[in-house]
């Protein structure tokens, strides 16, 4: 490890700090459809269950998560605003690092008069706007319709996108042809705000398209995912015009591809990208009759193995269709389902560092502690990457266990290495980005690896 005045590009950390500690079930229940749909002045209960960024200014990191309220937020940072607007010494980014923000804001769809001040040299509102959106990741909602017929696989992708196992009390049981006249609601277990609701089969014996029209609010919901056996009906094509007229997101997805692979006679590597081929000829030529619907999108992928098939075309469909603060949200909530997804992940929180970084460098001129928020960010990445879960455990040689102990030895030496010189706001945003994103790039080599031991595990 390297001295404490000592931070560049090629500072690595130690494997040996802390101990492990297997931790953190995650604890879930289903919804009634009508609570799903609450109006705004039920989500400040669920905004305070997130660490804020301005509540925790000043408080050293303990180990017990803070909380707060949106409009405290408010209210604190316009009291830290004043101290920083008092500060006369108003410095200036270097133009790089103006730049590099600036890539990533545009990215993240900041609003442009947020750049605008950054731009203009104002860095205290553009950091302070930061600070507020900071806890956007758990005020935001997201609506998914599964639809289908039932036994089309949508139980399995429910449990497989939520990372829920056999056993567990909210796991969706997988269907055997019986239709369900309700709608199932999943919260997922890693944000209560992620919604997926298992919809009713339409045009069946228990339920008339009209019927199904009138139990979904086609609107309610941010995209719909449509299960299908093999070929649409005309009752498909009926609910695409309604998907359409209401301008909502929607595409088809063809599951258990791992089913049809096995089927094959010869299931080496080579054989199931055949196998797959095959499968997706077939059912595209059975669509042609289907004139309205051939520019309509379509998945094959498969919910056991999702390293098989176009799960990672699918994630990035939605990444499109859905508003980015909404797919930041869904990303960094869903398992680590393959190596595209890892390297989404691994993208997202790298964008939230330099945001976090600037805010360091910004309110640490004023004398504000940022332990608890650094602590956060830190906890946050072993979260996303699911490095916190018992399962990493299995991961040979890994740079980082998780236990409370490590990460606040990790924050130890973040604080002893912060002595260093930070007279400027571009050392100290400099010196924050660099500490962080060696250990964000580190822990996705260990989210790699254990991706890698998933799918071996999986092939046994």
């Amino acid at each position: 490890m390297q001295s404490a005045n000592t931070i560049t590009n090629d500072t690595r950390f130690g494997q040996n700090c802390g101990t492990e500690n297997t931790k953190k079930v995650s604890e879930e229940k289903n919804i009634s459809e009508d609570e799903c749909f609450k109006e705004s002045s039920q989500e400040k209960d669920v905004n305070e269950t997130s660490l804020t960024i301005a509540r925790s200014y000043g408080e050293k990191a303990t180990g017990v998560s803070l909380g707060g309220t949106f409009s405290e937020d408010c209210e604190s940072l316009s009291d830290y605003d004043d101290s920083i607007s008092s500060n006369s010494n108003v410095e200036t980014l270097d133009d790089d690092i103006i730049e590099e923000l600036v890539d990533q804001a545009q990215f993240a769809n900041v609003e442009d008069e947020i750049i605008r001040k950054l731009r203009s040299g104002k860095v205290n509102s553009f950091a302070k706007t930061l600070a507020v959106q900071a806890n956007l990741l758990k005020k935001v909602k997201v609506n998914v319709a599964i639809a289908g017929e039932s036994g089309t696989g949508k139980s399995s992708f429910i449990n497989a996108f939520r990372g829920v196992e056999h056993g567990d009390e909210t796991f969706a049981k997988v269907g055997f042809g019986n239709t369900t006249m309700e709608v199932n609601i999943y919260r997922h277990p890693k944000n209560e705000q992620i919604l997926l609701h298992d919809l009713p089969g339409y045009n069946t014996t228990k339920m008339t398209f009209k019927g199904f029209l009138e139990k979904v609010i086609i609107s309610d919901f941010d995209l719909f995912l449509i299960f299908f056996r093999t070929v649409p009906t005309s009752t498909d094509k009926l609910f695409v015009a309604h998907l359409r007229h209401a301008k909502v997101q929607f595409c088809f997805i063809r599951s258990k591809i791992d089913e049809d692979i096995d089927d094959a006679l010869d299931t080496k590597e080579k054989q199931k990208r055949n196998v797959l081929f095959e499968i997706k000829k077939k059912i595209n030529q059975s669509w042609d009759k289907f004139g309205d619907m051939n520019d309509a999108n379509i998945f094959f992928i498969s919910s056991y193995e999702p390293s098989v098939g176009e799960m990672d075309n699918l994630i990035s469909f939605i990444e499109k269709k859905v508003a980015p603060a909404k797919f930041e949200a869904v990303l960094f909530s869903i398992p680590t389902l393959t190596k595209e997804v890892v390297q989404k992940k691994y993208k997202g929180l790298k964008r939230r560092v330099l945001f976090l970084a600037i805010r360091f460098a910004v309110f640490y001129s004023v004398g504000l502690s940022y332990d608890s928020q650094i602590k956060e960010e830190i906890e946050m990445f072993y979260r996303v990457f699911d490095l916190d879960k018992d399962l990493a455990k299995n991961i040979k040689n890994r740079k980082h266990p998780y236990s409370v102990e490590y990460i606040g030895n990790v924050l130890t030496d973040f604080r002893s290495r912060k002595g260093s010189d930070l007279a400027s706001v571009n050392k100290r945003y400099r010196f924050c980005k660099t500490f962080l994103i060696n250990l964000l790039n580190e822990l996705a080599e260990d989210a790699k690896a254990m991706y890698t031991y998933i799918v071996e595990y999986h092939k046994q």
